[in-house]
This record gives C-alpha cells, sequence and structure tokens, in this order.
C-alpha cells in the first residue's frame, strides 16, 4: 500500500468514526495495521476501542502509538480519557499532565484533569484546572459547568448557579451544565421542573456515569414528589448505566464480599481477649457502621467539639488490611499472635494520621471515620486491644435503600450497589461481621441509632458525649452551620448543612414492593438492631 493510499483509506476511517460507525471505522484501522504500525491508525483505533467501553485495549494501543509518537500531545490526552474511565486516577493524571507539557495552552486537558483531582479528594486542585480551562477557552460552557459543580458540592450555592447560569447561555445543552442545574433545582425545591430538565437529558447520548448520575437525580425528584414507582425505576436506569463499567482496577480485595464472609468466618477466635494494648500507643476512637447509615451525619456534630477531631475517610489501615485479611491462613496466623507484636503498625499508623491531619492533634481525641472498618472490627480488635468504636446504626431495611439509590464513585465496595440484590446480600457480610463483633467488644462499642439521633439530638449528643469521655459543648447541636465551611466527601453534603430532618425515616415502607426481594435477607439485622 501506498503512502497515499493509506492516508486515504485513514481519512476514510476517521469519517466512519466521526459518522458514528464505530464499527466499520474499527475495521478500516485493523486493515491499516496489517499493513504498517501507524500511530495515527493506533490513535483512531484507541478512539474506537474507548468508544466501545473496551479501556484496557484502548489504553494498550494509545501507548503503542505514544512509543511510536511519544512527543503528540493529544495522544497523551486521550490516554488520560482512557485512564479516567478505568478509574485509575493515577495513571491519568500522569497522562494528562505529560499532555499540558506538550501542549500547554489546550483548554481541554485542564477541563479533563479537573476530575481526576477530584476523585483523589484534592478540590483546591480541581478548582485550579477547571480555572485554568476557563482562562484559555472563555467559551467553554463544560469548564464553567464542572466549575459550578464543585461549587455546588462545596455547598456554595450562589456562585454555583451563576457560573451555571453562564454555561447554559454558553450552551443549553451542556450536560455538565444541565445536571447541575437539576441539582440546585432539587435543593430549591423546584422537584417537577428538575425531573423535567432530566427527562430530556437522558433522552441524549450520555456517557455512563453521567447517564447513571442523571437518573439517581431524577430518581431524588421523583421520591420528593412522591412518585416511587417512578422513583425507583429511575434508579434502576442509574445502576444499569454503570453495570458494564470496567471493573478491573478495583480488585484490592480488602472491601469485597468475599473479604467480609472470611473475616466473619475467623471474628470469634479474633476477638479474644489478647492481653492490655502497648504501654506508649494510644488508641483511636474508629466510626463505623455501613454507607448511608448515618456516619457523615455524626462526623459533622463530632467534629464541632473542639476536644475531637474527625479524620474523614482517608482509609488510614489499608495497607495492614490488605496483608491480614487476604486469605484464611493470614486470618488464622493472626488469631494467635499477641497485641505486642504490632507495636512497629501502631506506630505507623499514628504517623499515617499526623500526616493527614496536616496538624499536631495536640489533647484532642481521634475520631478515625470510616464505615466499611465495620467488617474488619475483628482485625482492628487484633491491632488495637484499646480501641473504642461509635458504630452507626439504621434501619437496614433504609440503609439498603438509600445505598441503592445513590450514584457513589465507583470502588471495590461500591461496585456492590449496582443491584438490589448485590446491596442487600453486602450489607449482610458486612454486618455478619459486626453481629459477631459488637457482643464482644462490651463496654468499648457504643452503639447510636440514626433515628434516635433524630429524635433527640441534645440528648443523644450529650450521650456520644459522656461514652467519649469530653464535656458537653453546645456547638454539636449547630454542627450544620459549621458543615457549609467544609468539604464533605460523601453524598450526604447537601444533606449535612440543613438542621437535622426527619423525612428520610422509614422511607422504605414507600418502597416496600420493589423491596420485597430482600427483606427475608436483611430480617436477622432488622431484629439484631431491634428494628423488628
Amino acid at each position: 500500500m501506498t503512502p497515499a493510499q493509506f492516508r486515504r483509506q485513514l481519512d476514510e476511517a476517521v469519517s466512519f468514526f466521526n459518522r458514528g460507525d464505530t464499527a466499520a471505522a474499527e475495521q478500516r484501522c485493523h486493515q491499516l495495521l496489517a499493513s504498517a504500525r501507524s500511530p495515527d491508525a493506533l490513535h483512531l483505533l484507541g478512539l474506537c476501542l474507548l468508544r466501545t467501553d473496551r479501556t484496557q485495549a484502548a489504553i494498550e494501543s494509545l501507548r503503542e502509538a505514544i512509543r511510536l509518537a511519544p512527543d503528540n500531545a493529544q495522544l497523551q490526552h486521550d490516554l488520560g480519557r482512557a485512564h479516567s474511565a478505568r478509574g485509575d486516577w493515577r495513571a491519568a493524571a500522569e497522562a494528562y499532565l505529560r499532555a499540558i507539557d506538550l501542549r500547554p495552552d489546550y483548554a481541554e486537558t485542564y477541563l479533563y484533569l479537573g476530575p481526576v483531582y477530584e476523585q483523589v479528594g484534592d478540590t483546591a486542585t480541581a478548582e485550579r484546572a477547571y480555572r485554568r480551562a476557563l482562562e484559555l477557552d472563555p467559551r467553554l460552557a463544560t469548564a464553567a459547568a464542572s466549575l459550578a459543580a464543585l461549587y455546588e458540592k462545596q455547598n456554595c450555592l450562589e456562585e454555583a448557579q451563576q457560573l451555571t447560569t453562564d454555561a447554559l447561555k454558553l450552551d443549553p445543552q451542556d450536560t455538565v451544565a444541565n445536571l447541575t442545574q437539576a441539582q440546585l433545582q432539587i435543593r430549591a425545591g423546584c422537584d417537577a421542573e428538575a425531573a423535567e430538565r432530566l427527562k430530556t437529558l437522558l433522552q441524549q447520548p450520555l456517557s455512563p456515569w453521567n447517564r447513571a448520575i442523571a437518573a439517581s437525580r431524577l430518581g431524588t425528584a421523583y421520591d420528593k414528589l412522591d412518585d416511587t414507582e417512578q422513583a425507583f425505576a429511575a434508579f434502576i436506569v442509574g445502576k444499569d448505566a454503570l453495570r458494564n463499567a470496567d471493573l478491573s482496577t478495583l480488585e484490592t480485595g480488602v472491601y469485597s464480599r468475599e473479604t467480609a464472609m472470611r473475616i466473619s468466618r475467623h471474628a470469634e477466635k479474633l476477638l479474644e481477649t489478647v492481653g492490655p494494648a502497648p504501654g506508649n500507643t494510644p488508641a483511636p476512637v474508629f466510626l463505623v457502621g455501613f454507607p448511608r447509615s448515618g456516619t457523615t451525619l455524626l462526623d459533622q456534630i463530632l467534629s464541632s467539639h473542639p476536644r475531637l477531631r474527625v479524620l474523614e475517610e482517608k482509609d488510614t489501615l489499608l495497607e495492614l488490611l490488605r496483608i491480614w485479611s487476604a486469605s484464611d491462613a493470614k486470618l488464622t496466623q493472626l488469631e494467635t499472635m499477641p497485641s505486642a507484636a504490632f507495636e512497629n503498625e501502631q506506630q505507623a499508623y499514628w504517623k499515617r494520621v499526623q500526616a493527614q491531619l496536616g496538624e499536631p492533634l495536640g489533647d484532642r481525641i481521634l475520631v478515625d471515620k470510616l464505615p466499611l472498618y465495620s467488617q474488619n472490627l475483628p482485625l482492628i480488635h487484633r491491632f488495637f486491644p484499646g480501641a473504642r468504636y461509635l458504630f452507626a446504626v439504621r434501619d437496614p431495611r433504609d440503609v439498603v435503600l438509600s445505598c441503592f439509590m445513590h450514584s457513589f464513585g465507583l470502588n471495590e465496595a461500591m461496585r456492590h450497589f449496582l443491584t438490589l440484590e448485590g446491596t442487600a446480600d453486602y450489607y449482610a457480610a458486612v454486618m455478619d461481621v459486626a453481629v459477631k463483633s459488637l457482643p464482644r467488644l462490651g463496654a468499648s462499642a457504643y452503639r447510636l441509632r440514626y433515628e434516635d439521633l433524630v429524635d433527640d439530638l441534645e440528648k443523644e449528643a450529650r450521650r456520644l458525649c459522656e461514652f467519649l469521655g469530653v464535656p458537653w459543648d453546645e456547638a454539636m447541636l449547630h454542627s450544620h452551620d459549621k458543615a457549609k465551611g467544609r468539604r464533605i466527601n460523601t453524598p450526604s453534603y447537601h444533606q449535612v448543612v440543613q438542621p437535622v430532618y426527619r423525612t428520610a425515616l422509614e422511607r422504605w415502607r414507600r418502597y416496600a414492593t420493589p423491596l420485597a426481594p430482600v427483606l427475608a435477607r436483611l430480617q436477622p439485622y432488622v431484629e439484631f438492631f431491634g428494628y423488628a
């Protein structure tokens, strides 16, 4: 094939791709690559694979193209997109930053870099990326909309609304702008308007993640309109959008259902008396429960107390848990190890905590919050025999429903929430460990019911203070005011800035029919936690 023929066929392949005929474009790419390993053909093949959700194959094709054309900024940019599609945020950031080095004036690379930093919790850098994209291209609607979405998550609603309005003027069809406007409408009580906007949006081609967000917000709007049938149907659409996502990067093992079941088998022996904690090592308080069980509300209440310091979901024990929960053999070995054997690991834990805090803990009590540490209670008891636990309890039926309603960022734990049955099975696996652990932990574990907290905030907050050994502080009654100045990294970010409310209590009763297939699965935990 002559160079001219190659170029002509490559142009035809590009034309196929631009018209949406991805299969024809991919076929032509393979024909061209059989003749020569061209970086342009490999690039287009990577885009075809990315469009059809074959992200690992897309990464391999784009990497080969980069080996042949290492200074091509667009290749690096598209490699970043492929890594982002797999949830590999570190690799995505590296690719985008390399693209910026090669082409520093390309606004879209900054636009795509912003969500990567959001995913790892670096909102300040994400904000700078979006602002730089707007500086380079003031008419880039999605950059304004993405910045608006960031401000909405930070509860800066006036700024979010102004940027959303600007973005919709630039492009009334912009996906992110419409998602953010719908969220702002829901927060303002304009649920019918939000539902209409989201229904229109869902009729358009969307990425799986944007479709999931749109459907989840539509379900929330219908829920607030008391249309439970359409609400639940929308939640299913949102979960189905993510069902075929590439989850291969999420297989760490620590928060899988299988690991929870493995720990449950060893729980009783791990919880046997292991002797006193090493004398020089302090013990933290762990705030645990299950996602959507009230842990974020508890976080805000505790954070309002000057003697307490809450560390929010930093997974400070990840490496230790990864090692010791990896197999039955490791758990069996752990059963007979004395607590003194973990003194080095305990000191390393406190170093990680200090790095995350960014300031001295002083005389404050550390509250290490990560709900799914519940499945690791027996291991934590071995690592920290003197630890105390705040266990957040909520009606299991409301917890499972709420987990299914919300669009969580996909990770190893949240992947279980893609079906109602999977949500219930994962809840059961984690709570099996809790059911075995809580009685053995005795007075070191304090159970706090979400429903009791909502019914009488002051009474329950005073009991919390008594358990933690700190004086009562009136600020705990006004935690929603303090929360307005904090970045909340959970789906409850817009709820905890409101005064405590009762509207989510016993929501499951309105959804009893669609929940029917999992109610028997949840009944043992309904009874154990006193909701029968």
